[in-house]
């Protein structure tokens, strides 16, 4: 067990302390980033893979990103909720 310290955290201290709510990709993916803000622990993560189709499985058949809320962008923000979809993307909150 890991004592909770506060954000942000190094990546690997992320990966032991909540790698039961990382997915496999998260663990690799995580390890690019310097300082970590957030990591969605209690969303509903895509699983993504090196063999799913659209963006390792992030992206839909339009190659538009699938908003999962609770979810973190780039281990920095949390998604709190969609706004709404435009031409060129989606507006999060």
């Amino acid at each position: 067990s890991f004592p909770r310290k506060t954000w942000p955290m190094k990546p690997g201290y992320c990966i032991k302390t909540f790698s039961k709510e990382l997915t496999e990709y998260e663990k690799g993916e995580i390890l690019q980033y310097r300082k970590i803000y957030y990591v969605g622990t209690k969303a509903k993560k895509i699983k993504g893979a090196p063999w799913n189709e659209f963006n390792y499985g992030y992206d839909d058949d339009k190659n538009d990103y699938i908003v999962v809320v609770g979810d973190h962008m780039a281990y920095r923000y949390e998604i709190v909720e969609s706004l709404g979809k435009g031409s060129f993307g989606h507006v999060l909150k």
